[in-house]
Formats: C-alpha cells, sequence, structure tokens
C-alpha cells in the first residue's frame, strides 16, 4: 500500500490535470477550477519540507566532514541570513532583502553564466571539427552568427548582418522549435507514463 496509494494520488491529480485543460465541458466543473489553490497549497507545504531536508543533508554533510563540507556551512549560513532577512523586512523593493538579491545573488548569477559562456566557446573550440558534413554546417553557422554580432562582419560584406539576422530567425527558430517540441512530446509519454503505473521512480520503485 505504500507504494499504491501514491502513485493512485499521481494518477487522478494527472486525470484532473488533463480533464481540465484538454475537454471543453470540465470549463463550467468548478472543482476542476479549485485545482490550482490546491497546488498552490501543495507548493506551500512542500517548500518547509524541502528546506528541512536540505539542512538535514547539509547538517549530514558537516557532522561527517565528508569533502568539501565547508560549502555545507556557507550554504547554511547563507539560507539562515536571507531567510530572517526577508521575514523580517519583507521582498519590497528597496528593502534589506531586495539589497542582498541585487547586491550578491545577481551578480553571483551574471557571473556563472559569464564562466559558462566562455567554456561552451572552450569547449566548442576543442571538440568540433570538420570531421563531418554536420559538424561544419554547425561551425560555418557559428562563425555567421557571430561575425553578425561583431562590426567585422559588415566590415567584410555589407548585409552580413541580414544574413546572420535570417539564420537566427529562420533555420535557428525552426531548429529550437522543433527541439522544444520534441522536450515536450518526451514529457508528455514520462507523465503519461507516471498516471499510468510505468514509470515508478518517483516512488523509489522501478520502470518497468
Amino acid at each position: 500500500m505504500r507504494k499504491e496509494v501514491p502513485m493512485l494520488i499521481t494518477a487522478l491529480a494527472g486525470l484532473f490535470v488533463i480533464v481540465s485543460q484538454y475537454f471543453q465541458f470540465a470549463q463550467n466543473l468548478h472543482w476542476l477550477a479549485d485545482m490550482n489553490q490546491w497546488y498552490q497549497i501543495a507548493i506551500t507545504v512542500a517548500f518547509p519540507v524541502g528546506l528541512i531536508s536540505l539542512i538535514q543533508v547539509h547538517l549530514n554533510n558537516i557532522r561527517r566532514h565528508r569533502q568539501q563540507w565547508v560549502f555545507s556551512v556557507v550554504l547554511l549560513v547563507a539560507t539562515a541570513v536571507y531567510l530572517v532577512v526577508s521575514l523580517i523586512t519583507g521582498p519590497a523593493h528597496g528593502t534589506a532583502m531586495d539589497w542582498v538579491y541585487q547586491g550578491f545573488i545577481s551578480p553571483a548569477s551574471a557571473t556563472l553564466y559569464g564562466m559558462i559562456a566562455f567554456i561552451i566557446t572552450s569547449c566548442t573550440f576543442r571538440v568540433f571539427r570538420f570531421r563531418s558534413r554536420e559538424a561544419t554546417i554547425l561551425i560555418v553557422g557559428a562563425l555567421i552568427i557571430l561575425f553578425a554580432q561583431a562590426p567585422l562582419g559588415d566590415a567584410i560584406f555589407s548585409r552580413w548582418g541580414h544574413l546572420g539576422t535570417w539564420l537566427e530567425n529562420v533555420p535557428g527558430t525552426a531548429a529550437f522549435r522543433a527541439i522544444i517540441l520534441g522536450a515536450y512530446l518526451g514529457g508528455f509519454a514520462t507523465a503519461i507514463r507516471i498516471i499510468l503505473g510505468i514509470e515508478r521512480a518517483h516512488i523509489g520503485g522501478f520502470s518497468k
């Protein structure tokens, strides 16, 4: 019963969402419309559960002096300070909570994204070679976009910027939408497997 009950709840919740979103008659069923409020309540309950789990995991790392346990100390201290400041001052603009976010979290996020950009660029130069037709097309397209964003491209060819814009808006957008569509189809298939009880990894079981 420890696995059957969560599977039944998951299946019923998934079916309710499907019915409320994809069937016209469900628009008049107010109890289905209330599921959004249930969802907000579930998130509110899940947040402290996740916070307690986070604290337990990192306290265990500190007690056992596991590798890089100092970062667990930093995480717990930062979490406690930010939580206390948030509860005292609130999320309004100009408060201490907003100052901490704008002064620490936002620059740290920008730094991480900048590092990722340099890492991706270096990996591209190391991995990509003109070894296949697909790799050649990818490298040529990347060079066109790169020069289109720089003044050097227009200096070489006056319409280089238009070429880069077309490459981004037409083939690039089409490929991006195809990837997103594939991701949505994969997510939908996974959801169906969870609803039918085929996928059981979320309750500690194995897929059939």
